[in-house]
C-alpha cells in the first residue's frame, strides 16, 4: 500500500478556550509514522504548552521526526479520541506521496531557519507553520483543517505569508515536484558574479535615487535664497555681505 499523508489537529494550551493545533503525519508503506510541525520552546513532553498565553522565541520545528519521538506523538494503533485527522493524499494530484513529504521537509526546515516567534494567540505558531507547508504545495489550510476556522489561531494569511520561503510562488511545487526547492539553491561561481551586480544595481538605483532628489531640494532652495537676496534693500544687502564674506564687525 502506498505512503498516506494526513493533517491532524489536537487540543492546544490545555484546550481551556478551543484552541487546536494542527501538525502533518506521513504514513509509508510499512506503517512507520513521521511527523512535521512547530511548537513552542516551553512545550511538555506529550507536546501540551504549559502556560496560558505562550510565546518564545521561536518556532521549534519538526521536520520528519519519528511518530515516537514527537511531541505530537500518538498511539498508531489507537488514534485518540480528542484528536481528529483527515487524509489530504488526495490533494496531492497524484503525485507520490513520499516524494511530496521530502518538499514539506525542505519548507519545514525553512521555516526553522528563518526563527520566526512562536505566539500562541495573533502572531505566528504551528497552525502557521502547517499552513505555510501546504500554501507552498499550492494546498489552502481551509480547505483540510478539521473543525472550525475559529479554532485555529495563526492560519491568518498575513501569518501563514509571514513563514513561506521567500521567493517561492505558492503552488510551485505542485507544478514540478521534481524540481530543487528554489530557497535552497546556493548560486554557482558563475552565478554569484551576476548575483553581486543585480543587487549591487538595485541599491545604487536607490543611492541614485535619493542623490537625486536631494539635489533637486537643494537646487529649489537655492534658487529660492537668491531670489530672497536680490530683492532686499541695498543697505541691507551690503550688510550681509561683510558678515558673509568676512568683512565688518559681528
Amino acid at each position: 500500500m502506498p505512503g498516506r499523508i494526513f493533517i491532524e489537529s489536537k487540543p492546544a494550551d490545555r484546550g481551556f478556550f478551543g484552541q487546536m493545533h494542527l501538525y502533518l503525519v506521513f504514513r509509508n508503506q510499512d506503517g512507520k509514522e513521521y511527523v512535521i510541525r512547530g511548537g513552542a520552546e516551553d512545550e511538555s513532553a506529550s507536546g501540551m504548552i504549559t502556560g496560558l498565553f505562550d510565546s518564545s522565541d521561536s518556532i521549534v520545528i519538526e521536520a520528519g521526526t519519528k511518530m515516537e519521538a514527537s511531541k505530537d506523538y500518538r498511539d498508531p494503533n489507537n488514534f485518540p479520541s480528542n484528536r481528529s485527522r483527515i487524509d489530504i493524499t488526495d490533494k496531492l494530484g497524484g503525485r507520490d506521496p513520499e516524494a511530496v513529504w521530502e518538499s514539506w521537509k525542505g519548507v519545514a526546515n525553512d521555516i526553522k531557519n528563518k526563527s520566526t516567534s512562536y505566539e500562541l494567540l495573533g502572531g505566528t505558531n504551528s497552525n502557521s507553520t502547517v499552513g505555510a507547508i501546504l500554501k507552498s504545495d499550492g494546498i489552502d489550510i481551509n480547505n483540510v483543517r478539521p473543525g472550525r476556522l475559529e479554532n485555529y489561531p495563526g492560519i491568518e494569511p498575513e501569518n501563514i505569508d509571514r513563514l513561506l520561503p521567500p521567493g517561492l510562488v505558492p503552488g510551485t511545487l505542485v507544478n514540478d515536484p521534481n524540481a530543487p526547492l528554489p530557497w535552497l539553491q546556493q548560486p554557482s561561481s558563475g552565478d554569484s558574479s551576476s548575483l553581486g551586480s543585480s543587487i549591487g544595481d538595485f541599491f545604487s538605483s536607490i543611492g541614485s535615487g535619493v542623490s537625486g532628489a536631494f539635489s533637486s531640494i537643494g537646487g529649489a532652495l537655492t534658487a529660492g535664497l537668491n531670489a530672497a537676496i536680490t530683492s532686499l534693500p541695498q543697505a541691507a544687502m551690503t550688510a550681509l555681505a561683510a558678515r558673509f564674506g568676512g568683512g565688518g564687525a559681528t
